[in-house]
């Protein structure tokens, strides 16, 4: 096995380097900073949620098995639909080749 030395040096300068553009950044002043995030927090509350419907056209063998998996699981079929496409949407759902 390789070990990799870091150079202490190089280290310190390219932290240096990362210091001095931070410096560089100019920032706008945000007015009424406690009413703007009042009104995003709002805006993210009525959406983060927000259903939207959408027409699929599905094989029907594979609806019937959805439909055989919620019933052993006690759930509804659409109810097992969505909680696939929000695990895939949120990378929870792995593809057995992947695995």
């Amino acid at each position: 096995m390789k070990t990799k030395t870091i150079d202490k040096k190089q280290v310190s300068m390219e932290l240096k380097k990362e210091q001095q553009e931070y410096e560089k950044t100019e920032y706008i002043k945000i007015e009424n900073i406690e009413e703007k995030k009042a009104q995003f927090k709002t805006i993210v509350k009525e959406n983060i949620n927000k259903r939207k419907p959408i027409h699929i056209k599905p094989l029907e063998a594979d609806i019937i098995k959805i439909k055989s998996k919620a019933l052993s699981k006690g759930i509804p079929y659409q109810t097992l639909i969505n909680s696939i496409i929000h695990q895939f949407a949120n990378d929870k759902l792995v593809e057995k080749s992947a695995v």
